[in-house]
């Protein structure tokens, strides 16, 4: 797990679950994610790193969080927003697949890109003046109205990055995205013991708080809906269960995972699709409890809380999802026909008067525009798109 292809350790097991922990701990406390940062950054030996999410419909930075070794490193985000949202265009944020880091050498590799980004504002201000080297970056939100970024620099005295960087971003990557989505859903909102009740009715979304047997500690309003009606989770004999089958196996597992050995989640619980036979999934994500200062605190016994969106969630907007992934015409009506419930591509074909050959290579494009492979996972992101809490 701490290991690259070719052996080598990339970080110690103890610190990595270090830094793990402080990650889940930002879920619970959006004011921890400096502390975090700085502890992700110290292992890829950067002097500074930020997470920051864009509004795409306004053209502003709506969320970030950064740390530098340096206080002076630090500057408003917000105020350089269009020159970092232009900065950010050489990293293809709507199609690099999910939790696949990348670096800043190789995508202002052609002199057109680098001199305008050196042209710019921020670049001419604050970048170059600080001596920002090579950064790597991972995507950690995208969704029709807002795209977000984890961006760690280092100073242009230190080597460029390279594989062995990638490969422990990598490491680090699904924890912060779970972090982050957490995080979202409930409007980067903080969890206060003594109000974590009325905190969790206030969501329009279930959320169930389970042991590490999945017996259920606590649901909210929303849970409780959900568990009455039956037709995605239930509750057998006080535990919680997924009514499909891969969803069970799947949730049970994170759940486990989460008692044992947090840092070995990875991608196991984000996004959980709770099928049901008569509409589309609705998604889950597990943020493990059993660890961390600030998570140990919320419920005695918790292993794992879960959350679950609203059993009516409204559509995606398909137009904003051609928009942000780039999709045509075509592979946009391609989508529209899965997301309404096809039975197979050859019914998609016959809907739209076409070939089947024709669907598959839409289907194709589309898989790799918005970084999936499954027809189950494309419509479980477009589900993901769709906003959860109030």
């Amino acid at each position: 797990m701490v290991h690259a292809a070719n052996g080598k350790q990339l970080i110690a097991p103890d610190r990595f679950s270090t830094v793990v922990g402080a990650i889940y701990d930002c879920a619970v406390d959006p004011e921890r994610w400096a502390e975090a940062i700085g502890e992700i950054c110290t292992d890829l030996s950067c002097m500074y790193g930020n997470i920051v999410l864009f509004d795409l419909d306004r053209c502003h930075v709506r969320f970030v969080k950064g740390w530098s070794n340096k206080a002076s490193l630090m500057v408003q985000a917000e105020a350089y927003a269009e020159d970092m949202m232009l900065l950010m265009r050489p990293f293809p944020i709507a199609t690099l697949p999910i939790d696949e880091p990348t670096m800043m050498s190789r995508r202002f590799a052609d002199a057109e890109t680098l001199k305008a980004a050196y042209e710019t504002t921020y670049m001419r201000e604050i970048a170059g003046p600080r001596g920002d080297g090579d950064a790597l970056a991972t995507v950690v939100a995208r969704n029709p109205h807002s795209t977000g970024l984890f961006v760690a620099v280092r100073h242009e005295s230190e080597r460029p990055a390279g594989n062995d960087d990638l490969a422990l971003l990598r490491l680090f990557a699904p924890h912060i995205r779970c972090a982050i989505t957490i995080s979202d859903l409930m409007e980067v909102r903080a969890l206060e013991t003594e109000a974590l009740s009325a905190t969790l009715d206030r969501l329009a979304m279930g959320v169930v708080v389970v042991t590490s047997e999945n017996r259920i500690l606590h649901a909210n309003e929303m849970a409780r809906h959900m568990l009455a009606n039956g037709s995605r989770i239930v509750s057998r004999r006080g535990r919680l269960t997924a009514r499909d089958t891969a969803a069970e196996a799947e949730l049970s597992q994170a759940i486990a995972l989460a008692g044992t050995d947090e840092a070995a989640l990875g991608g196991t619980g984000i996004g959980v699709a709770l099928g049901a036979p008569d509409d589309q999934p609705t998604l889950a994500h597990v943020l493990p409890l059993a660890r961390g200062e600030v998570r140990t605190r919320l419920m005695p016994r918790a292993t794992a809380m879960v959350f679950i969106n609203t059993s009516d969630p409204p559509q995606p907007n398909l137009r904003a999802l051609a928009q942000t992934f780039g999709l045509t015409p075509a592979e946009t009506r391609v989508a529209e026909r899965l997301l309404a419930g096809a039975a197979n591509l050859a019914e998609v074909a016959a809907g739209l008067d076409v070939s089947l050959a024709t669907v598959k290579t839409h289907l194709s494009q589309v898989f790799a525009k918005t970084g999936v492979s499954r027809q189950s996972d494309l419509i479980a992101l477009m589900h993901r798109m769709t906003p959860a809490a109030r």
